[in-house]
């Protein structure tokens, strides 16, 4: 982030791993508020009591929680594996088996397709819920 010609990657090293600590951690809490919404909806117009039952307030603060602290614990590697490179000047990764990991699990299988493969099952299956109730 450059402001008043100040770029701050390269002299903060606590800036690098806080940007991209927050920056993964908050993209992977909002795709799984994403999934537990939709799951949620499909809960709450079920047929079945058995499903119904647990649309709670209560089961979602603790799915909430679970989740958030397992994103947040989760994202604790960058602290770890970034650093400022000393020839480029930028917010690196160092370790290369994380760097084979980050782009494999977190990019392809958490932002693509885990997260809209849930929606899209959960959204086809209220949907057909909802016509044959009618």
């Amino acid at each position: 982030m450059i402001g008043y010609g100040i770029d701050l990657i390269p002299t903060s090293i606590s800036w690098c791993k806080i940007r991209l600590f927050i920056d993964v951690g908050v993209t992977l809490i909002s795709l799984t508020c994403s999934c537990s919404s939709t799951i949620d909806q499909f809960v709450t117009t079920s047929q079945n009591a058995y499903l119904r039952r647990f649309n709670n307030i209560k089961w979602a603060y603790r799915i909430a929680l679970i989740m958030t602290t397992v994103w947040w614990l989760h994202s604790i590697a960058i602290f770890v594996f970034y650093n400022i490179s000393p020839i480029t000047k930028t917010c690196v990764n160092t370790d290369t088996a994380y760097s084979i990991y980050f782009p494999i699990y977190l990019i392809f299988f958490c932002h693509s397709s885990s997260s809209n493969d849930c929606i899209w099952i959960f959204d086809i299956s209220e949907y057909s819920f909802d016509k044959s109730s009618c």
